[in-house]
């Protein structure tokens, strides 16, 4: 009698090892990677924004408190010859070692400018704290501060403009009266217009004369 034996080695099937295979586990590294790279780009970009509403609410703050001033004394706190350029508040650190707090770009330091915080002090005691980090630009300069500038507005001599920055390129700087050109004679932006400095944006926000409020 012939004999028969069953296998079942062809109807076995081939287990596959626990664990995941070097291919998977390259792919999630960079998936990995890629979710990093991205959650560490938002989280850079919510700080900036965040440094960002810091300055403009200060300028904002300076702004009506200039504003302030002028109707109540019917002149700026502080006459400015062309190009004079003062550090409003006194969060500032001594960026020249002359011992003296300054601000704006590192390569044209300004002191604080205590009679004008003295008369800023009659309509605010309490003068805002302008955000101490600097905006870096990309050719190593840095700006600190907002200032008031003595400048020529729309071939106006004699005026004067809040200046500061925002890092990043064509930032809002929430202002209106906002002005084009640099910072020795300007004009009045046209709409959407921006000055882009060093890879940052420049605000350079017109004051009223005091006959005009």
């Amino acid at each position: 009698m012939r004999h028969r034996y069953s296998t079942f080695l062809g109807s076995k099937k081939t287990r596959r090892p626990a664990g995941f295979t070097i291919v998977e586990l390259l792919i999630g590294i960079v998936v990995i990677g890629i979710l990093a790279v991205v959650a560490m780009s938002s989280f850079t970009n919510a700080q900036k924004n965040s440094r960002n509403a810091s300055r403009v609410t200060a300028a904002k703050e300076y702004y009506k408190i200039t504003l302030a001033y002028m109707q109540a004394y019917s002149q700026y706190p502080r006459p400015h010859g062309a190009t004079q350029t003062s550090c409003l508040g006194y969060n500032y650190v001594d960026g020249d070692g002359d011992g003296w707090p300054n601000c704006f770009a590192s390569n044209n330091l300004k002191n604080i400018d205590y009679i004008l915080n003295t008369e800023l002090k009659k309509i605010s005691p309490t003068l805002p704290d302008y955000p101490a980090e600097p905006v870096v630009g990309t050719n190593g300069i840095t700006y600190t501060g907002v200032v008031h500038r003595g400048m020529t507005i729309n071939g106006e001599a004699g005026r004067i403009a809040l200046v500061y920055y925002l890092e990043g390129l064509s930032m809002p700087c929430g202002l209106g009266n906002r002005l084009t050109g640099g910072l020795n004679t300007v004009v009045t932006a046209a709409a959407g217009a921006t000055d882009n400095v060093s890879g940052n944006t420049q605000c350079v926000i017109a004051i009223p004369k005091p006959e005009d409020l």
